[in-house]
């Protein structure tokens, strides 16, 4: 999906040679990183983490658009293996008890067929025991592409966007918010602090990457 090489048997939609290659954050999830001290001033979050750095005409640029956009789910299931190590690098660090990923809204559900997050998160949650949770969380607001907006457009954009349906069924519990891309961090805020009207809930985010 990155070089167009021919994969050996051993190797999984990403050859070796440009998994090692990907810049990568080498954070541990927690407080002690660049994205905890991005979001942590505006949501009261446990942690956060991000598994590489997000550069423009990049390989990840191409993995990332292959899994958004060219339906390659398998490329979510690899990164949700290897994330899964690097979270669980912390030893200290609590367990979750949902994955939620961020939301499609069910117009652009319906014209692209699937959320890109989807096999992600379910291999996170196989592989650090907890449960994967696609209907807490859902978007009722169609917005615009937040591509080309700065940052005060981006967080006006994103404002009252989603909801959640049933959130008494889920007090007191940790989850692990779960998005592809932080730019501002707009778009994971909002889902954030709605997530945390949840009575008790506690709350960490991870991305697939972020811009550095």
């Amino acid at each position: 999906m990155a070089c167009k090489n021919i994969l050996t048997d051993d190797e999984q939609s990403i050859c070796h040679h440009c998994l090692s290659e990907l810049p990568y954050t080498h954070f541990l999830i927690g407080t002690n990183n660049l994205m905890y001290q991005k979001l942590s001033p505006y949501i009261n979050i446990e942690g956060a983490y991000s598994l590489v750095y997000f550069r423009k005409r990049g390989n990840i640029q191409e993995i990332l658009h292959q899994l958004k956009y060219k339906n390659h789910q398998e490329i979510g299931e690899l990164f949700g293996k290897i994330m899964a190590e690097r979270i669980n690098e912390n030893k200290e660090y609590p367990q979750f008890d949902f994955i939620i990923p961020i939301p499609l809204h069910p117009k652009k559900y319906k014209k692209r067929g699937y959320n890109q997050l989807t096999f992600l998160c379910k291999t996170l949650a196989d592989k650090l025991n907890c449960s994967c949770e696609e209907n807490l969380l859902i978007k009722v607001k169609h917005n615009k592409s937040q591509t080309h907006k700065n940052m005060q457009e981006r967080k006006e954009n994103v404002q009252g966007i989603f909801q959640l349906k049933q959130p008494e069924k889920f007090s007191g519990k940790h989850f692990l918010l779960i998005d592809d891309v932080m730019t501002t961090g707009a778009t994971l805020e909002s889902a954030a602090k709605e997530l945390l009207k949840i009575n008790e809930a506690k709350l960490s985010i991870a991305t697939l990457a972020m811009v550095e």
